[in-house]
């Protein structure tokens, strides 16, 4: 089978294209975070809200246009290039273990959240921690949010991005070669810039996922991770049910 010709990037855009849409999803976030938090709305709504009015338009839409540039036409086609099969035990296998590996990763390295927060970002309000006692909230509130979030920050956000992320821009970076998956996880860690404090963990968690399908030519293998993670951290919320 013929290989694909893709176009690479430089770094300088690569740099652009996967830190610009982290400034578009912290712009809403901060317009928005202030007044859930003043009319004692869950400010994770505001992050919902981002990925709705930001994060999606923009990631898809460079990925509709990059299609039409390319192939003529607006699709999805330019962000499936790792589409490469592998056996199902294989991919199996390497989410299960890609799975633990970044959620024990984020956990160990969680514990560095609250002296980063209090060293290096205490000048920020209150609201932008998005750190809240959900038990004030009524099960109805409480209720919405979860199947927001799962709708939202467990299935649509992560599947965008991994389409934009390691489908669209991962595979333009190639020709720095090993370093492309390093390069690509840490850029995603630092686009999250509502959450500067995780970045640690959230880099060395992301390494191997990012450097798997970037060996194996498979994007499924990181929507499928990146989903369980986002899914697993909003069914987390349900403990506050009463």
């Amino acid at each position: 089978m013929e290989e694909k010709v893709i176009e690479q990037h430089s770094l300088g855009k690569s740099v652009f294209l996967h830190l610009f849409p982290g400034l578009l999803i912290l712009l809403v976030f901060i317009a928005s975070a202030p007044i859930l938090y003043q009319n004692n709305i869950p400010v994770l709504f505001g992050i919902l809200f981002a990925i709705i009015t930001a994060l999606v338009p923009f990631q898809l839409g460079v990925i509709l246009w990059a299609s039409k540039k390319q192939y003529g036409n607006y699709s999805l086609k330019a962000a499936l290039v790792y589409t490469r099969p592998m056996s199902k035990w294989l991919f199996v296998l390497l989410i299960l273990v890609l799975f633990l590996w970044s959620g024990i990763t984020l956990l160990i390295a969680g514990w560095l959240d609250q002296p980063i927060m209090d060293s290096l970002f205490n000048w920020l309000p209150a609201w932008f921690f998005v750190i809240e006692d959900f038990s004030v909230y009524s099960n109805a509130m409480l209720v919405t949010l979860i199947i927001f979030m799962l709708l939202l920050n467990g299935l649509l956000g992560p599947v965008v991005e991994e389409l934009y992320f390691r489908g669209y821009l991962l595979p333009r970076i190639e020709h720095f070669k090993a370093a492309a998956p390093v390069l690509n996880a840490v850029l995603f860690s630092v686009y999250h810039f509502f959450s500067p404090w995780q970045n640690i963990g959230r880099m060395i968690g992301l390494i191997p996922m990012c450097y798997v399908v970037y060996r194996m030519r498979n994007i499924y293998v990181g929507i499928f991770v990146h989903c369980m993670g986002n899914i697993f951290a909003s069914l987390s919320l349900l403990v506050f049910l009463s």
